[in-house]
């Protein structure tokens, strides 16, 4: 065991004078910050109701809308074509914004495909550490789900950025599945056309 000796004269473990650091993940493209705090006392800034209102009028200037409280009443809004749905929970998560970006209704002809192409998403965006694309809680809907850490302690313009990022990945991945789903549904066909007649009309095997 490692022991040194101090100036007077005791001795400790060398490992009781490690350092505990504070962890700061910042998003440097939209300004948002997530303050862990020190590893022994983390730091948490609940947001509260009333802030959470603040926070939606200030970011719906930021967006343009011309009724600036509507957004703090109805909880969702349309951004860059998206629907975005705003959740806070202050009972159960008082430190976070959750967001539902709604990329629309689960494909009815190709529903394996899509959920694979969620996976792919995942996978591609980095959904540790961006958002999240999933099914909502009724799992007839496609979302993409991001979380906001003290978002009530960064600039209104920068959440309404980070919003309008965030509209576009959720674009870009829609764009995405719907060509793999059109790839996939030419495929099926392709191969249709081609299998024997047989295949095609098994029953007449059994006549």
């Amino acid at each position: 065991m490692l022991v040194r000796c101090s100036k007077n004269g005791s001795s400790r473990p060398a490992l009781v004078e490690q350092r505990q650091i504070g962890l700061c993940n910042v998003r440097a493209r939209s300004g948002i910050a997530r303050h862990d705090g020190p590893l022994s006392e983390p730091r948490q800034s609940n947001m509260n109701e009333f802030e959470f209102r603040t926070l939606l009028v200030a970011v719906a200037i930021q967006l343009g809308h011309t009724d600036q409280y509507l957004l703090a009443d109805m909880r969702h809004t349309v951004i860059d074509d998206v629907p975005v749905t705003f959740i806070h929970d202050t009972r159960r998560e008082p430190n976070r914004l959750i967001l539902h970006f709604d990329l629309g209704d689960v494909p009815a002809d190709e529903p394996f495909v899509a959920l694979l192409s969620l996976m792919h998403l995942n996978l591609l965006s980095g959904s540790k550490t961006t958002g999240v694309f999933a099914l909502d809680s009724k799992a007839s809907r496609l979302i993409y789900a991001v979380h906001f850490f003290e978002p009530h302690r960064s600039p209104a313009r920068a959440v309404a950025n980070a919003l309008r990022e965030h509209a576009q990945k959720a674009k870009a991945a829609l764009a995405l599945m719907s060509s793999v789903i059109t790839e996939s549904s030419q495929a099926c066909e392709g191969a249709a056309s081609t299998l024997p007649r047989q295949l095609e009309s098994p029953h007449e095997l059994l006549v």
